[in-house]
């Protein structure tokens, strides 16, 4: 007997509409948008959320085609995936399509597709899930925007920047970082720069990434950090943590600027303060030992006024006489380096200045063979004669020093512009140029000799055989003429010395000295100096000379006495450089009460700063301490017009 089959009872009608009440509930509940079309495409379902992808109301869904807000490309892409379902019967899925709603709002959609089919495996329509991926997407573009947008600010950016994470490793660095040290992104990201850190900043580099990954940031500090090829190099580190969502720091960003050209002008200016205030000191240290050597002077020349030339002490006191002129040339290159020494100004044919000095140096120095290439176009400068050709017998002599066993010396000039001056250490002023260039083949330098051999006594030599004033005069000279000095030295392979001068439309003049006597005068002289020793000195030697003189030591006293003796006083001999009141003020005050007094300036300092003010208001003449009774006598007689 066989046995009978349980049959599976069929669902009543109010259990199918109770199961379709179930899904349409749980459909609604879904945030994705929930759709079935017909075979054409025609949306025939759509829950809540499919209506407001739609912007769409449900009965303005139902028989609507997604197409509808589509574009053409993007409708062909529809149609292609689901001809694509209905012929392979696999779901598919279309991401990122674009839509324009009946409302206008552009919206980015993602979507799934799959093929619907009645009880008899027929099919009839399509079935699938939308989701609005609109805020997604623009994220993602607003994200690759910004990722854009810094990536360039770092590839522009001219300082080097790297990026590592919490083990130091490095994530990125731009090409500025690879520029200025050397590594290169691709051989070395995610992992650590092997050298980077100097060893003696290592301890100080863990410290700052410590303090960094804790939430500091820094800003300007100043270290040292090595290339590639082991060159240490000064930067200025900034340098700030980056985290993720969650505030936990994930590593640093740091800026490493490249200052060895603020490093090297800093130095520059320290060098330049340096010099500065040396100079100063040499001028004021000049100033006072030449009102010393007046006293001796005036007292030389006060003795040797009543001596014959046969008398046992006129050879003592003509000695004492030379050890002042001896003095007196010191000061004057300690003047030369303070820039306070520059006495008259002429249109100088430097040729036959250098061809002058080196000649005479050659017949001394027998052992060295002096060699001139001399432009002959060269232009000429407006200099002191004299200074310059101690500026040149300065180098001529260290030079010489160099070669004690006998060398060349090359002697060339030219005529150049500032584009030619080839030096860091100072900025040139636009303009033409002649150029003196001294070369030697002697021992040379080494850098550190170079860098300090203008500074005043400096040198390398042993005690008692040089001053060290004669290269730090030398500089101040030409600085005070607005010219430059450069020095390219090694050692065992010489050196060479460029000088640069400002070049002059004047023509060259030559100046027949002024025979020198003891004349004597008869006038009335005020005499103005607050050191006590020279007012001593010079009224004694303005007396000797036949002079009648009213001496005062305050420079307020004296303009007091020629207001009430103006008509008496014929000459003015007046110091600069005075307590209470300054030379340029008394010259003024004088010039006021009586605007034809004749006015000698006298002073330690030379002829600059504040003497070459007060004749350019139309002072009549200048002498520099210390002079004999032989030079007063010439300057007021010269000055007198007789």
């Amino acid at each position: 007997m066989e046995r009978s089959r349980a049959m599976p009872e069929k669902p009543t009608y109010d259990e199918l509409l109770k199961n379709e009440e179930k899904y349409r509930t749980m459909l609604e509940a879904v945030e994705d948008g929930y759709w079935e079309t017909d075979l054409a495409g025609n949306f025939t379902f759509g829950n809540s959320a499919m209506c407001r992808i739609a912007d769409r109301t449900h009965e303005e869904l139902i028989g609507s085609s997604p197409r509808a807000d589509a574009d053409k490309n993007t409708s062909k892409r529809m149609i292609a995936v689901f001809t694509r379902v209905y012929e392979t019967g696999q779901g598919e899925k279309l991401t990122d399509f674009e839509l324009v709603t009946p409302k206008g709002v552009r919206k980015i959609i993602e979507m799934s597709a799959s093929l619907v089919r009645d009880s008899l495996g027929n099919p009839v329509g399509f079935r699938g899930v939308s989701r609005d991926v609109t805020e997604k997407v623009m994220a993602q573009e607003a994200l690759r925007e910004s990722e854009e947008r810094y990536r360039t600010v770092m590839e522009s950016n001219p300082d080097p920047v790297v990026v590592t994470n919490q083990k130091r490793e490095v994530l990125y660095f731009n090409p500025a970082f690879e520029s200025v040290f050397g590594w290169t992104l691709t051989e070395h990201k995610n992992k650590i720069l092997r050298g980077f850190i100097p060893k003696d900043k290592r301890v100080e580099a863990e410290t700052f990434f410590s303090k960094l990954l804790n939430g500091e940031s820094f800003s300007g500090i100043e270290t040292i950090r090595n290339t590639q090829s082991g060159e240490r190099i000064p930067v200025s580190i900034s340098a700030a943590v980056y985290k993720d969502m969650s505030g936990n720091a994930l590593g640093g960003i740091v800026t490493l600027r490249d200052i060895r050209e603020k490093k090297r002008m800093e130095a520059q200016l320290m060098n330049a303060q340096k010099y500065e205030a040396i100079g100063t000191l040499a001028g004021g240290i000049a100033h006072d030992f030449n009102n010393l050597l007046m006293g001796i002077q005036g007292n030389v020349s006060l003795a040797l006024f009543d001596l014959e030339a046969n008398h046992p002490l006129y050879e003592v006191f003509k000695n004492i006489e030379k050890n002042v002129k001896s003095g007196s040339r010191l000061t004057a290159q300690l003047l030369g380096y303070a820039r306070k020494g520059k006495v008259e100004v002429k249109a100088l044919d430097i040729n036959k200045l250098i061809k002058d000095i080196s000649d005479t140096f050659a017949r001394v120095r027998k052992d060295l063979v002096v060699i001139h290439d001399f432009s002959p176009a060269l232009m000429p400068v407006e200099a002191d004669e004299g200074q310059l050709e101690q500026v040149i017998l300065n180098i001529l002599v260290n030079a010489g020093q160099a070669m004690e066993n006998g060398g060349k010396i090359l002697l060339k000039t030219a005529n150049v512009t500032h584009e030619d001056i080839d030096d860091s250490t100072f900025k040139v002023k636009p303009g033409k140029y002649a150029m003196v260039q001294v070369v030697d083949s002697g021992v040379g330098m080494d850098e550190e000799t170079r860098k300090h051999i203008f500074e005043p006594f400096f040198t390398t030599k042993e005690m008692g055989q040089g001053t060290g004033l004669g290269l730090a005069s030398s500089y101040g000279i030409i600085k005070s003429h607005s010219g430059y000095v450069t020095v390219d030295s090694e050692p065992g392979k010489g050196s060479s010395f460029n000088i640069y001068l400002p070049v002059s439309g004047k023509k060259t003049t030559e100046i027949t000295p002024v025979p020198k006597s003891n004349l004597p005068g008869k006038q009335t002289i005020l005499l103005v100096d607050d050191e006590e020793i020279v007012l001593k000195v010079s009224s004694k030697m303005a007396e000797r000379l036949g002079y009648r003189v009213i001496k005062a030591s305050d420079p307020r006293e004296a303009v007091k006495i020629y207001q009430d003796h103006f008509n008496d006083i014929h000459f003015v001999i007046l110091d600069i450089i005075m307590p209470n009141m300054s030379g340029g003020d008394v010259f003024d005050e004088l010039r006021k009460i009586n605007p034809a007094a004749k006015i000698l300036l006298s002073s330690g300092y030379s002829i600059e700063g504040q003497a070459r003010s007060i004749l350019e208001r139309g002072c009549n003449g200048f002498i520099q301490k210390p002079f004999s009774m032989v030079e007063l006598s010439d300057k007021i007689r010269e000055i007198m017009g007789e």
